[in-house]
């Protein structure tokens, strides 16, 4: 089994049912992203990244024109080498949007799927609520 690193983000301003039901986190598995790489657009859209969408959709017109133009290699290799840009910063797109929107990054976690590091972060914001020092 291999472990992952998290990235854990915290929506301080939710309100109360949030914070108790879990939803004010969002856990960001970092690293390379297989789909972004295979499904661009998809995985643009799952993750609600509409600037990613509209700038994909702005260079993939622009491939399909170098295509036409000049030659249909250089824009699959063009379409290919940004796919694996994609691939390796999708991650950091869906935290910087996250954190425009308002998100905190609060914790980093090493698990080996998301509903794991899921648990462990909620696991470690109880514990920080609590104060065990003896008196």
């Amino acid at each position: 089994m291999t472990m992952a690193t998290y990235r854990v983000f915290k929506f301080t301003d939710a309100l109360p049912e949030a914070v108790e039901n879990g939803d004010n986190i969002r856990i960001v598995r970092d690293g390379f992203s297989v789909l972004a790489l295979v499904f661009p657009l998809l995985w643009l859209l799952w993750h609600r990244l509409w600037i990613g969408v509209l700038a994909y959709l702005v260079i993939a017109a622009a491939f399909i024109a170098v295509s036409e133009l000049v030659n249909p290699l250089i824009g699959f290799a063009l379409n290919s080498l940004f796919g694996l840009y994609l691939g390796f910063e999708a991650t950091n797109w869906q935290t910087m949007t996250l954190t425009r929107n308002g998100w905190k990054e609060v914790d980093v976690v090493l698990a080996s799927d998301g509903e794991e590091a899921e648990m462990r972060a909620l696991g470690r914001q109880r514990n920080e609520g609590r104060d065990d020092t003896p008196e």
